[in-house]
């Protein structure tokens, strides 16, 4: 590794052997070689031992704290004055660190700056959904300028955009591809240890940093993509719509103001029932019509070719939305003061 390191990389994992191996392989054979640290969050199945077998530094909590503290751990004690932050579960490709490297020198003067997120080798139909309904994109800037209802309910019917190949600013980075400048993102509080995984520990310090030093502070590159090797099990991914679903409900509980909730499986329930007493046809065809807008948007805004399977995609997402609202309900009802959900990555 570098003595001097222009680039330190945080990989912060819980349990996280079975997986690490690949993202480990990755950092340890990038162009740009860069300082590495990972961070044990009290892991119990020898984490820090096989991040010690690469060479890299680590750092263990004895006892599992959660994402944000492992975080803030990294921002700490990272060697360099840029950090960026990689899962456990992603593979960066070889050029990572030289085009983060790189966005930095054209971008300064940013606080947070994020990357994309792409699906690794999507073999299975989960994986292929997930393509088309990744949950890991960064949330536009908008959102920051108090849109209007309407306005929340349109985006979900359609697939994110992006409004430049070059960077642009956003409301919130993806936490799995993510670096900012270190003095000034602890200037800004850094991540708050008092959100559990799902609460939008990252919105939560993009917040901060825009309040703190502005609008232009928190930026995406698309040119920085990172993959992430999604679960190849369905019920993995209703697992964590059911956690992000929680995590968003306990936000709102805490903050109030506008739910983040789904709206398109319910609208298409409304719809049905509303039409239904009226004629039973129409009412399914109207259901199924809201079902399908998102994933024909998705499929219009793409290269390729139509599969049989794609079919298949609304009545999944119905299914994922519904388990995030689940999860939403729970997360609302949680008493306050109660045992929290167990810490996780």
């Amino acid at each position: 590794m570098s003595a001097t390191p222009l680039l330190s990389v945080v990989v912060c994992s819980y349990n996280g052997a079975a997986k690490l191996v690949p993202c480990l392989d990755a950092l340890s054979s990038q162009r740009l070689p860069v300082d590495v640290l990972v961070v044990d969050d009290g892991s119990t199945d020898g984490t820090d031992a096989l991040a010690r077998s690469y060479g890299f530094s680590v750092i263990r909590h004895e006892q599992n704290k959660g994402i944000s503290a492992a975080r803030n751990t990294g921002l700490t004690h990272a060697a360099s004055s840029v950090v960026a932050f990689c899962d456990d579960d992603c593979t960066p490709p070889p050029l990572w660190t030289e085009q983060l490297t790189a966005a930095w020198s054209d971008h300064p003067e940013a606080t947070v700056l994020g990357g994309l997120v792409e699906v690794d080798h999507p073999i299975t139909f989960t994986q292929r959904y997930l393509v088309f309904r990744n949950p890991l994109v960064p949330a536009e800037v908008a959102l920051a300028r108090n849109p209007t209802f309407l306005y929340r309910v349109i985006r979900q019917f359609r697939p994110p955009r992006l409004p430049s190949m070059t960077a642009f600013p956003v409301y919130s980075v993806v936490g799995a591809n993510m670096s900012m400048h270190r003095a000034r993102a602890l200037e800004a509080g850094g991540f708050d240890e008092n959100l559990v995984f799902g609460e939008g520990e990252e919105v939560s310090l993009c917040v901060a940093v825009r309040e703190h030093f502005g609008e232009l502070s928190v930026v995406v590159d698309p040119q920085v993509v990172l993959a992430h090797r999604f679960d190849a099990s369905m019920l993995q991914t209703w697992r964590r719509s059911y956690d992000y679903g929680r995590g968003a409900g306990e936000r709102w509980r805490k903050q109030s103001g506008w739910p983040s909730l789904p709206v398109v499986s319910p609208a298409a329930v409304i719809g049905t029932l509303v039409l239904a007493p009226f004629s039973w046809p129409v009412g399914l065809i109207a259901g199924l019509a809201t079902l399908a807008t998102p994933c024909t948007v998705w499929l219009s805004r793409t290269t390729k070719k139509f599969q049989l399977e794609t079919m298949a995609y609304p009545f999944v997402a119905f299914v994922d939305d519904l388990v995030g609202l689940f999860g939403f309900v729970r997360g609302v009802r949680r008493k306050e003061g109660g045992l929290s959900r167990a810490r996780r990555h």
